[in-house]
């Protein structure tokens, strides 16, 4: 047993699917089924952990002790602690409606000073069935705005009080309202750019390639100037998963798959995924990828090593998977605006904690 590497678990009490007796002999491979000891033999039970694994495993960790923290403190009392070192005491939230009949609130994040900036309309995820702006995806936002952008994350209807596509129709009214706010914000109406995480992911991307929703909701033709897909499910492939199958029923692949609403002309598009992911496979991106690709579209993945589904939204600024995300996210952004035109955009505030953790 001296010889087991790091990542191997010793599991007392649960069965786990690799067993490794003590003459050494090990099962290596996660799931691979169960394995006995020889009669009469003493055994104990390991799992073993890939590395990769273990690294993402590591960081959802990270990530979930610093949204707990986020949960227990409010986003505005972190930011006061961790402010100063990652920019984020600077900035201002503003909380608004967007949609009264509904009732769907925006949210605006920026700094304090500054004019002309980016404007950025992140969809958060939540499988179409949860899209409120969860404690992660604020911090994710303040994050985005200590970058020099202004970052809109509104809600949208979900899935069972609507269907495919109500929640495309919402987004794009939100859109609309950010640009109208954009002047007021600090914000430059002429360089939009919509990103999201997992469903909000979908989301951007079909606003992106589609024009009409936005067309419909007030939003001029090449006002969005790039799109920023983080972890998306865009293919039937997952689409049709039984976990949210329902969202789309009683549609075709055709009006769904977002391979069909590809154009060669749509904004350039940045998809960023982990190849430890096992909520949404990293060949969703690599399949979208392609297909943008060989349309002629502009487009670029970057595969994060180790990363999961929920790590680059989940965890603070401070923790390197985030960092990461937020700065290619912030670089490709400010790539296109040193050469593309420009198009509307938005921003706002949300209100301030009501009482601050104890010191």
């Amino acid at each position: 047993m001296d010889n087991l590497s790091n990542a191997d678990l010793i599991i007392s009490r649960v069965a786990p699917p690799i067993i490794r007796n003590e003459h050494d002999r090990t099962f290596r491979g996660l799931a691979t089924g169960a394995r006995h000891a020889p009669c009469g033999r003493r055994s104990r039970l390991i799992m073993t952990i890939p590395p990769k694994f273990m690294r993402s495993l590591r960081r959802h960790l990270l990530g979930g002790i610093s949204s707990l923290t986020a949960v227990s403190c409010s986003t505005d009392v972190l930011s006061a602690r961790l402010g100063s070192t990652y920019g984020l005491d600077d900035q201002e939230v503003d909380s608004e409606t967007y949609d009264h009949g509904h009732e769907l609130g925006i949210e605006f994040f920026r700094a304090s000073h500054g004019w002309r900036r980016p404007l950025v309309v992140f969809f958060p995820g939540g499988a179409w069935q949860r899209a409120s702006g969860q404690v992660m995806y604020r911090t994710f936002a303040r994050s985005l705005a200590s970058r020099g952008l202004v970052v809109a994350l509104p809600e949208y209807r979900t899935y069972p009080q609507v269907l495919f596509p109500s929640f495309l129709d919402d987004s794009a009214h939100a859109v609309a309202y950010a640009i109208r706010r954009a002047a007021a914000l600090g914000a430059d109406p002429d360089r939009v750019y919509l990103m999201g995480h997992s469903a909000g992911a979908y989301n951007a991307m079909m606003l992106g390639h589609d024009p009409g929703r936005l067309l419909a909701a007030g939003v001029p033709a090449g006002t969005i100037r790039g799109t920023v897909g983080i972890s998306g499910p865009y293919t039937r492939a997952r689409l049709r998963h039984w976990a949210v199958a329902d969202v789309f029923a009683g549609r075709a692949d055709e009006e769904i798959d977002l391979r069909h609403m590809i154009r060669p002309d749509a904004p350039p598009t940045l998809l960023l995924t982990g190849d430890a992911d096992a909520v949404v496979p990293l060949e969703e991106s690599r399949v979208l990828h392609d297909a943008i690709k060989a349309r002629g579209g502009r487009v670029t993945l970057e595969v994060l090593p180790g990363v999961g589904h929920l790590d680059p939204v989940s965890s603070g600024p401070w923790l390197p998977t985030v960092d990461e995300v937020v700065g290619k996210s912030a670089s490709f952004i400010r790539g296109i605006g040193r050469a593309a035109p420009a198009w509307p955009v938005a921003a706002w505030r949300f209100p301030a904690a009501d009482a601050a953790c104890p010191a």
